[in-house]
Formats: C-alpha cells, structure tokens, sequence
C-alpha cells in the first residue's frame, strides 16, 4: 500500500483549478464552493454549473456570479430508457427561458427518435444478412443434391 502526500489542488497564487459544477438540488455545494472562492481559500474557477433541472437554484447562483450554465436533458427511448443525453450551454450567464427549455425538450425527443431508428435499422440489416448467409447455405445444399 502506498501513500501519496501531494495534494492536487494548486496552491495559492497559482493558477486556478478548473471546475464544472452538476446541480440539481439547492446548490449548496455551488454555493460553499463559490464562498471559498472568493474568500481566497480555494483557488479554483468555477467555468460552469450544469443542472438536469431548469429551476434549480444553483442555476440563479451561477448566474448572480457570472457563470455559465448547462442544461442537460436526457434522451430516451419509447419506454424511458436512458440512451444518452443533449446539452445546451450558453456563453454568457443566464436562466434557461421556456423557449430554450422547450427547444432541448424537443432536441432530445427528435434525437431518441433518431437513435433508436438507427439501431432497428441495423438490426434489419444484421438480421437480412443472416437470413441470405442461411438462404445461400439451403440453395447449395438443395443444388447438391
């Protein structure tokens, strides 16, 4: 067993550790991370806040401290199930407005669509081709007789 002494955040005076915040709740971690901050005692910066929920209080933080926001909304397919997800990421600070929310709503229903159109048809195709790899095999063996 080994044990390691250096620490990985920098030390003050150098460059700040950049950070990506996920919220969802309150965003009390946004907030002590923020405070730290700037009370100087954590030389990081804070480069976004991403949330899966459009009224999440961390999202009014971030934008009261001048950053950016994410919005992230996940992409299902036609029973729930998580095949990825779409983002939305602004340069400037800002609350994600209805328009926008419906916009990536819209984007990760087309995009589910999409992938799981992709994946059916690629199982046809898979399964064409076994079905004529079978086909050719019967045509050979009835010809050999």
């Amino acid at each position: 067993m080994s044990h390691v002494s250096e620490s990985r955040v920098p030390s003050p005076g150098s460059h700040p550790l950049p950070v990506a915040v996920l919220a969802s709740g309150r965003g009390s971690n946004l907030a002590a991370l923020i405070d730290a901050r700037e009370a100087g005692t954590l030389p990081i910066d804070v480069m976004l806040v991403a949330s899966d929920k459009a009224d999440a209080p961390a999202l009014r933080n971030a934008e009261a401290h001048g950053i950016r926001a994410c919005w992230v909304e996940p992409i299902r397919d036609g029973n729930g199930r998580v095949l990825g997800a779409i983002s939305l990421l602004f340069q400037a600070p800002r609350t994600l407005d209805p328009w926008h929310g419906q916009l990536l709503g819209a984007a990760a229903h087309l995009a589910g669509i999409a992938m799981v159109r992709a994946a059916e048809r690629a199982l046809l195709a898979r399964q064409h081709a076994a079905l004529e790899a079978a086909n050719q095999r019967l045509i050979h063996v009835d010809r050999q007789k």
